[in-house]
């Protein structure tokens, strides 16, 4: 068995032993019933998981698999009146329903499950995935955190929590705590993870295709106010090392320094004023409203005609 899956069995395990998810200890304990169960009756509802790329690699060889073998590792349903609400499994089942086949082999749980028992089994099933990767596993705390919460800022809330859970209300806390114990890691960790999301989406991208790796991202990630990030970024897209790309940034720290020997810091320039804004704007697109986005616009169109004007330009 790999650390992971122990690290993941370990984080259920405690939550198991408290009120957090109760309905877990049922389904890591019971005898449940094995069917086969048509593919019409299973319904889906929005899942913890990413959106399961059908073009991947990964997924013609689990269909090639189950064409050849069958499906070996039953789905989990839950029982309802007249249908059944899949729970974990929706990549088998989605092969299944591409291959043609009329049912699949699954494992009907039994008792009443809340939101957040599903959730919570489906966040550790992910984790468990052999190809999952890192963006991935920082989709997946995200999603859990706002289907629990209604809220989106998990950055924010893992601060607090690893300074004191006293600074978060009680729905958060909960979630926070499930999230960690669950992935088996501290919440600095998960904090790490979840931070390259504010990358630009090139290099999101290329830490998940695995042409960037994750450790580079952790450092970019951590220097997104640096003036020295367009350069590092670039660095890390180009394939430098973890330490070419630091380098940039101490190479420009060291000049810095330099220039203040005098005891006088240096005063930027309005054009690198600028360029820290831009920076600055780059980290937190995804958060930036559609009010925040039209004030920004005014201000561009301001500075661009003060500009043209001191430049003689028409």
């Amino acid at each position: 068995m790999s650390k992971k899956v122990q690290d993941l069995e370990k984080g259920l395990n405690e939550l198991t032993q408290g009120r957090t998810l109760p309905g877990l200890a049922r389904i890591l304990s019971d005898s449940d019933d094995f069917l086969y169960v048509s593919l019409d009756l299973i319904k889906i509802q929005e899942q913890v998981r990413h959106n399961i790329d059908t073009e991947s690699e990964s997924f013609a060889a689990l269909k090639e698999s189950i064409r050849e073998k069958g499906v070996l590792e039953p789905v989990k349903l839950l029982k309802r009146e007249t249908d059944f609400l899949l729970l974990i499994g929706e990549r088998r089942f989605r092969a299944c329903e591409i291959l043609g086949l009329p049912n699949i082999p699954a494992t009907i749980l039994k008792g009443n499950l809340t939101a957040g028992e599903i959730l919570g089994m489906q966040l550790a099933e992910n984790l468990q995935r052999e190809d999952l990767n890192i963006i991935d596993e920082a989709k997946a705390y995200v999603k859990y955190y706002t289907q629990r919460t209604g809220k989106g800022d998990l950055l924010s809330a893992l601060t607090h929590y690893d300074r004191g859970k006293e600074r978060l209300n009680s729905a958060d806390e909960v979630a926070v705590s499930e999230i960690v114990k669950i992935a088996g890691k501290t919440p600095r960790t998960v904090f790490n993870v979840i931070s390259l999301l504010k990358l630009p989406n090139d290099i999101v991208e290329s830490i998940e295709k695995g042409d960037v790796s994750s450790t580079a991202g952790y450092v970019l990630a951590s220097s997104m106010e640096s003036p020295d990030f367009e350069r590092m970024l670039k660095a890390a897209l180009d394939g430098a090392t973890i330490q070419e790309i630091k380098n940039h940034k101490a190479t420009n720290e060291s000049a810095k320094k330099q220039s203040h020997a005098g005891g006088r810091p240096l005063k930027k320039s309005y054009a690198q004023k600028l360029a820290d804004i831009r920076i600055a704007v780059i980290g937190k697109a995804g958060s930036i409203t559609a009010k925040e986005a039209k004030e920004l616009l005014k201000e561009i169109e301001f500075f661009r005609k003060v500009i043209l004007k001191i430049s003689g330009e028409r």
